[in-house]
């Protein structure tokens, strides 16, 4: 059977011994090549790809529902060797981590870090919550940071970046104390004190077209930092910018926080593009943990996959535009399909590829070109010579 090629190196691929039942082991892998086949968290679904055949449907839904729900499987500790193989691999200095949020059945939350590649976040660590909004406290995810900074490899600087439901100054203090840089966009009711004087965060904004750059001030009555600010009104847009960073700001500020929004394209592959996760009927947040850890896998090894086609110079086997149309995530999928129909190799490796220039995805050309032109005026030329540096209070 094609799959059980799939499935011999995927077995090899999570076998990092920290298993405390091996069963455990087979029905994951058996998931994830349903998974993987499937392109749809679907239990039922996934019956059709597993190992053995002769065993009825509802057997295999019974196995899979049990170990979503299995309290002996630790998703950080499995996963988290995963991750460790991934970062090590990297040939960048510098690692963008992003962190949001994502509701699902209108009452769970879940949090998630995700490291920036190649135009898509790839799942680092994660939590759900019983949760009717999408706000949640510093206390709900700063033990996931502390943790994921253990898995950072030597030598390699993680900035988070993080929308405006993250702009607390806790996190921020975290950050300095763990070493890690820092874009988090703030809402302008916060308040500053700029050259002895409080302000709304409202107050200080340029004109429309420009952007300012604000050094050493303190945020709320606490007194918290010494940090940096980035300002700006971009044209074209009715959008605000406020960036704090505790490194100095410049215009390349908004450009780095830009990357935040890979998250957003990673939970609509989980979502609504992909997985349809949010069509699945698990509720527990445990359990939903659990389900992640089985798309995270899916799209490590997908999007791998994709980029190392890519590589090889054989997308266009698999994509039918000139230039790159489609994510590395769905040229990973399609190519898995083939090459298990043709006997063509398929990635036996985890670590995401580095040491070349991936291509830009542009589905639209045309779109592209217009996404650019509107990038590029945003800010009018000498914009950034609106570098006004305070004394703090």
């Amino acid at each position: 059977m094609e799959q059980m090629k799939l499935y011999g190196v995927l077995f090899k691929l999570t076998d990092f011994g920290q298993w405390a039942d091996r069963r455990h082991h087979q029905c994951l892998v058996n998931m994830l090549v349903g998974l993987i086949l499937s392109f749809r968290l679907n239990m039922s679904d996934w019956v059709a790809y597993c190992e053995d055949r002769g065993i009825f449907a509802s057997s295999w839904e019974r196995r899979f529902s049990r170990w979503l729900e299995n309290e002996r499987i630790d998703v950080i500790a499995l996963y988290g060797p995963i991750v460790r193989e991934i970062l090590r691999g990297t040939d960048r200095r510098e690692l963008f981590i992003a962190l949001d949020t994502s509701m699902l059945h209108n009452r769970i939350c879940h949090v998630r870090f995700s490291v920036v590649w190649q135009g898509r976040a790839i799942p680092l660590i994660w939590k759900s919550f019983e949760h009717a909004s999408s706000s949640i406290g510093f206390e709900q995810y700063a033990e996931l940071l502390k943790t994921l900074s253990t898995w950072i490899p030597a030598g390699v600087q993680p900035i988070l970046l993080a929308d405006r439901g993250f702009g607390c100054t806790s996190l921020m203090e975290l950050c300095d104390e763990l070493g890690w840089k820092f874009r988090i966009r703030l809402k302008s009711t916060l308040q500053a004190f700029i050259a002895y004087y409080r302000v709304h965060l409202k107050g200080p904004l340029p004109y429309r077209g420009e952007a300012r750059f604000h050094h050493n001030i303190v945020l709320t009555r606490q007194r918290k930092g010494p940090w940096h600010l980035a300002l700006g009104r971009p044209s074209g847009t009715r959008e605000d910018w406020i960036i704090i960073s505790n490194d100095p700001t410049t215009l390349e500020t908004f450009d780095e926080y830009g990357q935040r929004f890979c998250i957003e394209e990673n939970f609509l592959d989980d979502k609504s593009n992909g997985f349809c996760w949010a069509k699945s009927r698990i509720t527990r947040p445990a359990a939903i943990d659990r389900q992640v850890l089985i798309m995270a896998l899916a799209t490590v090894y997908l999007s791998n996959q994709g980029a190392q086609v890519e590589h090889r110079g054989k997308r266009r086997l698999v994509d039918g535009h000139t230039h790159r149309g489609r994510s590395y995530l769905k040229i990973g999928y399609h190519w898995i399909i083939q090459a298990l129909i043709k006997g063509e190799e398929i990635l036996s490796k985890w670590t995401l590829p580095g040491g070349f220039k991936p291509s830009v995805a542009k589905a639209s050309l045309n779109q592209h070109q217009k996404h650019q032109k509107r990038k590029k005026s945003f800010f009018r030329k000498g914009s950034d010579t609106y570098d006004w540096e305070f004394a703090l209070v």
